[in-house]
């Protein structure tokens, strides 16, 4: 029993010295003067990035929004107008909870509550949902390719095989 207890004393006392050890971390210290530029430096980049965050998000709202009612208006919804961000979210079908098919009086009347709120609200312009890139020049903007969603494990048509 006293040899099980010195055992377990020496390997705690490994232990602890390894833990205590293996905490050193190498710094230098800066002067008084590079910190100052150094946090200057990265400040004025804060600032930069935020104010091309804020400019990208004005020129999207200038040019990729547009109203439901514009015949370039695509399927998803820009909803964040505020200069808050550009938050959307793909619109939804409408869904009934009965088990029988819905009547065509109320697929129609699903469609005109549809077409009343696509109205009202903004929207991305068809294939401008996923953002835009600037041209080398900054002359042209070119809408980002929408990321391919997937799922595995999903027979693919297109190449004949499980993706």
């Amino acid at each position: 029993m006293f040899r099980k207890h010195k055992l377990l004393a020496v390997v705690t006392l490994l232990l602890t010295t390894t833990i205590i050890g293996g905490q050193e971390a190498k710094v230098i210290q800066l002067s008084q003067e590079d910190t100052a530029i150094a946090h200057a430096k990265w400040q004025a980049l804060q600032d930069a990035q935020k104010t091309w965050d804020e400019e990208q998000k004005r020129l999207a709202k200038k040019y990729t929004f547009v109203h439901g009612d514009d015949p370039e208006a695509g399927d998803t919804q820009a909803w964040d107008m505020s200069g808050n961000g550009l938050a959307y979210s793909i619109t939804s079908t409408a869904t009934w909870t009965t088990s029988s098919s819905p009547s065509p009086a109320e697929i129609a009347a699903a469609q005109k509550a549809y077409e009343e709120h696509k109205k009202k609200d903004w929207w991305f312009r068809s294939g401008w949902e996923s953002g835009f890139d600037f041209s080398k020049d900054f002359r042209f903007i070119v809408p980002k390719a929408a990321p391919r969603v997937v799922s595995p494990n999903c027979w693919n048509f297109n190449t004949g095989s499980v993706n």
